[in-house]
């Protein structure tokens, strides 16, 4: 016997155990993030370009306005040009072309004209010029009105006069935007400049109202212009002037605008400490604004990115897209607006715009800025005598850090990170870009929310030119981006497309070099590119991506094979011409090889990929004969190629309906869904035969039908009587199970095939019965849905002349609607009233039922048509997709010891440990000592406990009734406390045969199997239950001819390996993997009896299966085959139950209804000892898995635990109490996986749990 160290150590490993029937296949959704909005990162209207230039100077140069008193001396430079060093006329010309040079450094392509000290007719003229040469694009209009007196308030600017140009005369704004139009930008430096702003305003609402009026009276001429789309940049506000400190340019507004790093590092010389650093010497700063490697150009790169960073972070989303992304100019100038008004301030005035921005003037990232500007003008006087001592800015380095540390504790509930502009800017330099592209898909890993700021920034064009570089070691982190944006945002495959980026990663998943989960995201971005894309589609056909996917589907990868097999279906979905070469790449019979695939989601997406081939309407249609005189002209050779394509199109749509029926048995309800859909199109693809030949399966019914029922009136009222003797609801699994619709046409189309002429649509049709059946409500309903399209159909071409088929067809479809609307199985505690609903009730439902057939039947085939098509959508594709969105850096919350998951693990680990300790402790007095303590009764209110399980780390005990009710209770108190009751939706009749409790190390799942075949898990089952999975383990359990009961079906759970044996009425015992979703192998135990009980050895892969000939046998699970070991006869009576306990042995423990009880040792084939429990019939016999007991129970109202050596330790007649009431009928009996305590329930519906004295 085993050391109480060496099977503690081996139970205390079930913390490392894995759960099953957890995996994203088995979640009703991924996660939250499946229904996630883009935001609006595009632009509505597109990206704008501002294509004119109009520049106004009423500089008036000599002469001060005569409302402005100006100091002496005051500001006089003008885009840095002191006008006094040349005559008036040669100085405005040229501030006019220094201004336009300025403004080319921001936009280069534009169309550039000045007026300079224009009259009225001149801005009249620049105008029109500039609306009409820009037609919609965006126009500015550039006003300097340092010459001329300050806008009137009655909304005026000034100009002069044509014949004295030093008089001044007003330039209505209203004119200004009835000859300038829509869309345009205004920037306006005068002082006051706030007034033109506010008339600005005021006019265009007046515009607006006037519109409004006008149309509303039905004037659709001459109305006025809109200005909708106008952007207004003020230097200072109503009530201020511009600053005149001579130190300043006059135009320090404009200085801001055209020209900030100039004008930043200035006025930052002007506030700061430096020494040695001149006006002259930021002159001559080295390099160009384009160039980043230079120390102008790394300035200009901070600068944008600080600006970018800033307006991001304080604007409105949509407001930063229309100011900062939709036009270049336009986001050059809002960038500089905001040193503007950093420095404007500082001299007394607050520039303003429309729209109006917030204050960012004291932003801290400014102060960034201030120490970017330190470290270039610090080295500023070595540079320039030695260039090459530059030492780039630490600034991008520093802000990556930045972003880095937010990484690592940043979430959704958090406020973003204010450096991910930063991070857009950093990809335009080769030294940062890689690893700045690493912690962006690291962002962007944390979910939708952060792939939709990321877009908001504008990221998109950058990492679309990206596609276009060479280097490999940027590919896998591009490929990740992408992957992260197309989950979210699927209508970036337009820009790919344009940029040939599909190019990019058929080359990566071509690759053999390339890591399997590069691939695999690869994959995902081309069928994204293809989904519902025809360029897409057409693109990678031509990049030959069908041959590249093909010869992936024998890569061992699951998930690289999944995705290039849903490469497949959206390179062919609704696309002839790639079908056509599927169908000559033999791609159907490729992916038809994979139906048996170990992966579920592998075989889901094949089926999915063959169902999207067969589509939902036939091939294109045959050509019409050609009226050529020459029967062997190129027309009629077409013509017979065209035939034979689709003959040849047609067979391999029908062979795929023979072949995809072979998922009907696959245990994943994900894929069997699938298979439903797939059918569903290819009975609507061959809608005419397939209608033919089920109508003439119908007419078959119809007749059987008639003379069953003519057979049935011809009987006697004793033989009526016996009939309905034998119809009594009786527990017996020869009954079957299910809803009876189509039962007919089962019968029908069981005969052979060949001899009908629809044989490949009469087994389709049989499997659509089939599959009506299933035990999954969402595959169940898609089936009903193909079942009630086909009897419409079928009612509509029989509704004349059709007579009796047509009236059995209408009340089939009623039947269906009366299935359909069928209520859930009754609350528990109602049970004589929940039996039959009674006749006047049924016939009051039928009969609405066929109301609304008769509504169905009026609708037209368009209607039921574009009702089934919508039915026929496959989801399975977005729920792949999906999964994309979710993090995949982050570990898993098991493996991280710290989650609350982890812990909760590790707490149910000890707690069950502790629990083993004990009785392994205790075992030697277990064996002796009394079970004399009650320590609960459990109520089942009137209903009979038939089995029961209980948890092992928590006081749960699950206890089923014989109308597969499930009651789960919380035996901790005396008196128990019902947590949850709840059908286990078994057809009425029908009842649970089978139950265990598995994941018990996590959070558990309880499995039932009933006496169908079927076999259901769910999770939450003691609270708010919710169905896992269901799968029919066996199409029809039937108890052997020799017996007459029978045992339904029964298995054994095996958590270490993820196995389910199953058994039961039939001759075999069918080994499920859940993990893959398939039954590995049949093992035949002949037919003389069912097998009653399944076990397994704990340490090794031997299985036990008891039967009711009183045979036990053990199959070897270490051959490849599980094959025969021993028999161990000597029972001669069913056999209720046989065990093998963790004992350290090899003993086996087995009881029968005789009252024998028989301990085997596995190495020898004769019973070590033989013990008679009972004398008269034993209802429930368990033996516990840890210490040397058993129980047993009798219909004569006795429990008897005993040792195994036959001693007996306790025998139960009488529950607790004075005056205790006698136990009913033992039907069940369980012991604690670990504990010393024993669950016996009764058929008078009382549970009563029991502690052995051993503490």
């Amino acid at each position: 016997m085993a050391s109480i160290q060496e099977e503690a150590s081996v139970q205390a490993k079930k913390k490392d155990v894995k759960a099953y029937f957890v995996e994203d296949r088995y979640k009703k959704e991924i996660s939250s993030d499946q229904d996630f909005k883009v935001a609006k990162w595009r632009m509505m209207k597109g990206r704008m370009k501002t294509v004119s230039v109009g520049l106004v100077l009423a500089l008036n140069i000599g002469v001060d306005p005569p409302d402005v008193i100006k100091t002496s001396p005051c500001a006089r430079t003008e885009c840095w040009f002191d006008p006094r060093s040349q005559p008036p006329n040669k100085s405005v010309e040229a501030i006019a072309k220094a201004l336009q040079a300025q403004y080319e450094r921001w936009q280069p392509r534009a169309r550039y004209k000045a007026v300079l000290d224009p009259t009225l007719d001149d801005v009249k003229k620049l105008c029109a010029s500039l609306r009409r040469s820009s037609k919609n694009e965006r126009v500015l209009f550039h006003y300097n009105g340092h010459g001329v007196p300050r806008p009137t308030d009655n909304g005026e600017l000034w100009v002069f006069n044509k014949n004295f140009s030093s008089t001044s005369i007003p330039l209505s704004i209203y004119d200004l935007q009835s000859w300038l139009g829509n869309p345009a930008i205004y920037v306006f430096d005068c002082s006051a400049a706030g007034l033109v702003v506010k008339w600005f305003l005021e006019f265009a609402k007046q515009r607006e109202q006037e519109h409004e009026r006008l149309s509303k009276s039905g004037t659709t001429t001459h109305l006025p212009a809109l200005m909708t789309d106008c952007i207004l940049l003020a230097a200072c506000q109503a009530d201020e002037l511009l600053p005149m400190n001579p130190d300043l340019p006059a135009d320090l507004f404009v200085s801001c605008l055209t020209t900030p790093i100039k004008t930043a590092l200035k006025w930052y010389c002007s506030h700061s400490l430096l020494d040695g650093v001149t006006a002259e010497m930021i002159d001559r700063i080295p390099g160009r604004l384009s160039d980043r490697r230079t120390p102008l150009g790394e300035l200009n790169w901070i600068f944008t990115a600080i600006t970018d960073t800033i307006a991001w972070n304080v604007l409105p989303a949509p407001l930063f897209q229309r100011l900062f992304r939709q036009d270049l100019l336009v986001a050059s100038l809002m960038r500089n607006f905001l040193l503007a008004e950093r420095i404007m301030r500082s001299h007394n005035c607050t520039p303003i715009s429309h729209p109006s921005l917030p204050p960012t003037y004291q932003h801290p990232l400014w102060h960034a800025w201030d120490l970017a500007a330190d470290v270039c003008l610090s080295q500023l006087p070595v540079i320039l005598k030695e260039p090459k001592k530059f030492q780039s800015n630490p600034f991008f380095a520093d802000q990556l850090s930045a972003f880095e540390v937010w990484l690592e504790f940043g979430s959704d509930k958090k406020k973003p990170p204010e450096q991910l502009p930063i991070v857009l800017q950093v990809l335009l330099s080769k030294a940062h870009r890689l690893k700045a592209l690493k912690l962006l898909a690291k962002f962007l890993d944390l979910g939708h929310w952060a792939v939709n700021l990321a877009l908001s920034v504008g990221i998109f064009p950058y990492i679309l030119k990206l596609l276009q570089s060479a280097a490999t070691e940027l590919r896998d982190v591009l490929i990740f981006i992408w992957t992260k944006i197309l989950a979210l945002d699927k209508s970036c495959q337009i820009d790919l497309i344009k940029d040939g980026g599909q190019q990019y990663s058929i080359q990566v998943l071509a690759s053999a070099s390339n890591p399997n989960h590069q691939r695999t995201m690869a994959a995902f971005i081309l069928s994204v590119i293809m989904s519902g894309c025809r360029p897409g589609q057409s693109a990678c056909l031509t990049g030959k991506l069908m041959t590249i996917c093909l010869n992936q589907l024998s890569q061992s990868d699951a998930k690289l094979k999944l995705w290039c097999v849903l490469c497949l279906a959206k390179l062919w979905e609704d696309y002839e011409e790639a079908k056509e070469m599927a169908a000559r790449e033999q791609a159907p019979k490729k992916l038809c090889l994979l139906l048996g695939d170990v992966d579920p989601e592998v075989r889901t997406a094949c089926v999915y990929a063959l169902g999207t081939f067969i589509g939902t309407s036939p091939p294109d249609s045959e050509p019409a004969p050609s009226k050529g005189p020459t029967a062997g002209s190129a027309a009629n050779v077409a013509q017979i190629q065209a035939k034979q394509r689709l003959r040849s199109r047609a067979k391999i749509n029908l062979n795929l309906g023979l072949t995809l029926p072979v998922i009907v048995g696959d245990s994943n309800p994900m894929a069997r869904k699938e298979l439903t859909i797939s059918l569903g199109k290819l009975i609507l693809c061959y809608e005419a035969a397939f209608l033919d030949a089920i109508l003439s399966i119908t007419r078959d019914e119809t007749s059987h039908v008639a003379s069953e029922a003519e057979a049935a009136s011809r009987k006697s009222l004793r033989s009526s009587a016996n009939s309905v003797k034998t119809a009594s609801p009786a527990r017996s699994p020869s009954r079957s199970g299910g809803s009876q619709i189509g039962a007919g046409a089962h019968r029908s189309s069981s005969r052979p095939l060949t001899n009908q002429p629809g044989s490949v649509y009469a087994y389709l049709w049989k499997v659509l019965l089939a599959l009506c059946k299933d035990p999954v409500e969402e595959v169940a309903k898609v089936a009903k849905h193909l079942l009630r399209f086909v009897y419409l159909k079928i009612a509509k071409l029989t509704k004349t002349g059709g007579g009796a088929v047509h009236k059995h067809v209408v009340k089939k479809l009623a039947e269906l609607l009366a299935v359909g609307s069928a209520t859930a199985s009754p609350a528990p505690g109602r049970r004589k009233m929940a039996k039959t609903p009674t006749r006047s009730k049924g016939k009051s439902a039928l009969d609405q039922c066929r109301s609304q057939v008769a509504q169905l039947l009026a609708r037209s085939d368009a209607e039921d048509l574009a009702e089934i098509q919508a039915i026929l959508v496959s989801r399975f594709y977005d729920w792949n997709c999906a999964s994309f969105s979710r993090p995949s850096m982050r570990t898993d919350p098991l493996e991280d010891p710290t989650t609350p998951e982890a812990l909760e693990c590790e707490w149910r680990s000890k707690l069950e440990t502790s629990f083993l300790e004990h009785t392994v402790a205790t075992r030697a007095k277990a064996a002796c000592r009394k079970f004399e303590t009650q320590i609960a009764i459990l109520d089942n209110q009137g209903e009979m406990a038939s089995l029961l399980a209980l948890h092992p780390s928590e006081p749960l005990c699950v206890v089923t009734d014989d109308r597969s009710l499930i009651h789960v209770w919380n035996w901790r108190d005396h008196s128990g406390l019902k947590l949850h009751s709840f059908s286990n939706t078994d057809s009425p009749g029908r009842f649970i045969s089978a139950i265990a409790l598995i994941n018990t190390h996590q959070r558990s799942m309880l499995v039932t199997g009933s006496d169908t075949g079927i076999v259901r898990v769910w999770k939450n089952f003691d609270s708010q239950q919710e169905l896992v999975t269901a799968f029919r383990s066996f199409s029809d359990l039937r108890p052997s001819p020799r017996q007459t009961r029978g045992a339904g079906l029964v298995f054994d759970w095996w958590q270490s390996e993820g196995l389910l044996a199953t058994s039961g009425d039939v001759s075999v015992i069918r080994i499920w993997d859940v993990e893959r979703g398939l039954y590995t192998q049949d093992i035949p135990v002949g037919d003389n009896g069912c097998i009653t009980s399944l076990a397994h050895h704990p340490d090794s892969r031997i299985l036990l299966a008891s039967s009711s000939d009183g045979a036990l046998r053990v199959f070897d699970g270490r051959t490849p085959s599980f094959k025969p070991a021993q028999t161990l006869s000597g029972h001669r009576a069913w056999v209720l139950k046989a065990a093998i306990p963790s004992l350290g042995t090899s003993q086996v423990v087995s009881g029968d209804v005789s009252g024998v009880v028989k301990i085997w040792d596995l190495r020898h084939q004769q019973a070590l000892r033989t013990i008679s429990a009972h004398r008269g019939d034993m209802t429930s016999f368990t033996v516990h898995s840890h210490a040397e007991i058993f129980a047993t129970g009798t219909q004569n109202q006795k429990v008897r635990i005993a040792n195994f050596e036959g001693k007996e330790l306790s025998s139960i007649r009488y529950h607790d109490g004075f005056l205790g009431q006698r136990i009913g009928p033992v039907s069940c009996l369980e012991f604690h996986p670990y504990k010393l305590i024993l669950a016996a329930g009764a058929t008078d519906s009382i549970i009563s749990m029991y502690q052995s004295s051993v503490v």
